[in-house]
């Protein structure tokens, strides 16, 4: 099924990296430790959020690839030591970044040059942070938490 499905929709487990020897493309939500961006270009991805505890505030997506949030993989260790909570994509976000795939492989992608600029403005800010990865952060992500890439 990986191998002949159109694309797949996962998040950081073992299914989501099959389609990939594949050729297949994946959108992949939840995405987290964020340290571990995906690799393929073909694929987009919608990271969870950290949001700090003390006053609901979101850390920037910089903040997030530093340490300890990086590659933290327990959501405990990051409540109780860090003072963040994980939170998981919502629904829109992962219907629109599913959308967004659907018209990619349809050949019906517009242009959209303020995601396009916020995805530049992220990949510099992975770069910054010695993060390897050539997915793109689903465009509906970066529309919405555009102060967050920072």
């Amino acid at each position: 099924i990986l191998a002949c499905c159109r694309f797949l929709i996962g998040t950081n487990s073992g299914p989501a990296f099959v389609p990939a020897l594949y050729g297949v493309p994946a959108v992949l939500t939840n995405w987290w430790p964020a340290g571990e961006r995906p690799w393929r270009p073909s694929d987009i991805f919608a990271p969870k959020l950290l949001r700090r505890i003390s006053d609901e505030s979101y850390l920037t997506l910089g903040q997030t690839l530093r340490e300890p949030f990086g590659w933290s993989y327990s959501k405990n260790y990051l409540a109780d030591r860090a003072g963040v909570r994980l939170e998981d994509n919502d629904a829109e976000i992962i219907r629109a970044a599913v959308r967004e795939m659907l018209e990619r492989l349809d050949g019906n992608s517009q242009a959209d040059s303020a995601a396009d600029e916020l995805r530049a403005r992220a990949d510099r800010i992975y770069d910054e942070n010695e993060v390897v990865g050539m997915s793109q952060l689903a465009g509906e992500f970066v529309r919405r938490y555009a102060t967050l890439i920072a």
